[in-house]
């Protein structure tokens, strides 16, 4: 029998269900809302799924707007869209990167790393992150 996963709070982008996940070598949340198709890791926390959940569960009502730039093969990229901070701290300290040809957008306080695997295009990853739900479940 596997082990018992906790429960998660809902989607800060869309207000989707979400639920942990065990991929091969971590576990992530993830949005169940096609739409929005948030895929959440937190950068030290992605080997236990309690941390995971606690970490999740963190939501900041503060709106802050910034920028970041990150070198990936040499090449300054820069989101195509002017992010919000991060839903879970609300640090404004994010970087934007492409991996395998889809945009993660990653906290550089708490550690989340979200990618919208479902987005199009940065763009469409840009808007999704931007996107804030009212969300006072506990």
């Amino acid at each position: 029998m596997g082990q018992k996963l906790p429960e998660t709070k809902s989607c800060p982008f869309c207000e989707g269900e979400t639920r942990i996940e065990k991929g091969v070598q971590m576990f992530a949340v993830q949005c169940l809302n096609a739409k929005c198709g948030a895929n959440t890791i937190f950068v030290g926390k992605e080997f236990d799924p309690w941390q995971l959940a606690v970490a999740w569960r963190k939501r900041t009502s503060e709106i802050h707007e910034g920028n970041s730039f990150v070198k990936q093969k040499g090449a300054d990229i820069k989101p195509p869209l002017k992010l919000k901070a991060c839903p879970f701290c609300g640090n404004i300290n994010l970087n934007y990167r492409i991996v395998f040809g889809k945009s993660q957008i990653e906290c550089g306080s708490c550690g989340a790393d979200v990618g919208f695997y479902s987005a199009i295009n940065g763009t469409d990853a840009c808007e999704r992150w931007n996107r804030r739900v009212e969300n006072d479940d506990t």
